[in-house]
This record gives structure tokens, sequence and C-alpha cells, in this order.
């Protein structure tokens, strides 16, 4: 994540609505334009990655920032405009977060039944 304390505000608000059993929340520093940073991330990791969450909004092609497009010319290139729309970002954020929501308790739920084991 770019923003590290937009991160660990969205985690400490997921993990306040999860039983402090359910598991760590993690934040990690993650720039797709820096592969510097995905190498320190798979590095630094010591255990699976159950969920990995991006809300970057850029999307690529051939290792460059694609372009916006309006209309479609018949080649397959570029993002539309709805991809982009903040209205949208919000909304996948909203269900991303959800997701991590029922993830985690489900992952909570299987400890508890196994007696404390993953």
């Amino acid at each position: 994540m770019r923003d590290a304390a937009a991160g660990a505000r969205v985690a400490a608000a997921l993990e306040a609505e999860l039983p402090p059993e359910s598991g760590t929340l993690t934040v990690a520093h993650l720039d797709l334009a820096d592969r510097s940073t995905v190498a320190t991330l798979v590095a630094d990791r010591t255990g699976p990655l159950h969920i990995l969450v991006g809300n970057a909004g850029v999307v690529f092609e051939d290792c460059a920032q694609a372009e916006p497009v309006t209309g479609r010319t018949g080649a397959v290139a570029g993002v539309a405009p709805y991809a982009l729309d903040e209205e949208n970002a919000s909304r996948l954020w909203a269900v991303s977060g959800e997701l991590v929501r029922q993830r985690l308790s489900a992952d909570h739920q299987r400890r508890a039944r196994s007696g404390g084991r993953s």
C-alpha cells in the first residue's frame, strides 16, 4: 500500500469487527510502479499470504500504465473510463472489505473447530 496510514486505518477498522483470535492483518508498503517494493514484500513474508487487497486503480499493459480510452476502434488496448471512476472504486473497496471480513471470520471458525490448529 502506498499510503501506510490509510492502510493502518482500514486494518484497524477490520480488526475491530473480528474476534481477537481471528488472526493478524498486516499492512505493507507496495507500489507496483516500484519493483523493489514488490521484492521487499515477497522477501519479508514469513508465512502464507491469505489475502492481498489492492485498490490502486492503475491498469498496466506491456509494463506501462495504460491510457484511458473513450471508444473502441477494434484494437484491444487502453483502460475504459469506468475502471477509473471514483464511485466504482469506492464500491469495489467496500466489497473487498466485506470479502476480507468473511475470509477472516471463516478462518477463525475453522481454527475454533480444530482446537486452534491452523
